[in-house]
């Protein structure tokens, strides 16, 4: 997992928090699928301003 410039490796029952406006990445390198959930501090998904960068 990566959080603008920390690196840290994340296993089962890890939680991450990301700032706002912290460019963030995460990727799987084990053997097994990576399954993770997002929660977001409003009341619906349209209320969330989301940045991709290309």
């Amino acid at each position: 997992m990566q959080v603008d410039d920390c690196q840290a490796e994340i296993g089962p029952g890890s939680v991450v928090y990301i700032p706002p406006n912290a460019t963030h990445t995460v990727q799987c390198t084990g053997t097994e699928p990576l399954v993770f959930i997002f929660t977001f501090a409003r009341d619906s998904f349209e209320q969330i301003i989301y940045n991709f960068d290309e």
